[in-house]
C-alpha cells in the first residue's frame, strides 16, 4: 500500500504521508489535497485517486474524497446532507445526500471493528 504521495505547490514537489491528508477536492480543472495546514496540487483526477488510495478514503460528493480516519464530527443539515469537520483545523467538507448513507455505513463498520 502506498504510504506517501507526491503533490506540488508552485514548482516544488512535496512527498506527503497519506495519513496527513484530510481530503481531496476539485477546483475547476485542478485537484487539491488538503492537510490540516497546507493545500497542495495533484496532477491526478479524482477517479484516478479513487483507484490508488487505501480503503480509508472515500468519495463523499462529486468533487470530494475524504480520509475517514481524519473525521472529527458530522453536522447533519436540514437537507439531509451533512458537513464533515476535522481535528485541529477549520477546514470542512460537504457530503452530498447521495453519499451520506454510504459514509454512515463505513463509519459504523469502523466503529464496530474497534
Amino acid at each position: 500500500m502506498q504510504e506517501e504521495i507526491s503533490f506540488f505547490k508552485e514548482n516544488t514537489e512535496y512527498f506527503v504521508k497519506l495519513s496527513a491528508v484530510l481530503f481531496f477536492e476539485t477546483d475547476g480543472r485542478e485537484v487539491h489535497a488538503h492537510t490540516a495546514a497546507e493545500v497542495y496540487r495533484t496532477p491526478r483526477r479524482l477517479y484516478e485517486l479513487e483507484k490508488i488510495l487505501p480503503a480509508c478514503f472515500m468519495r463523499v460528493s462529486k468533487s470530494t474524497i475524504l480520509n475517514l480516519r481524519q473525521i472529527y464530527a458530522l453536522d447533519r443539515t436540514l437537507s439531509a446532507a451533512c458537513t464533515v469537520s476535522f481535528s485541529n483545523t477549520h477546514k470542512q467538507v460537504f457530503v452530498s445526500r447521495r453519499y451520506y448513507p454510504a459514509l454512515r455505513h463505513r463509519l459504523e463498520e469502523r466503529r464496530s471493528s474497534v
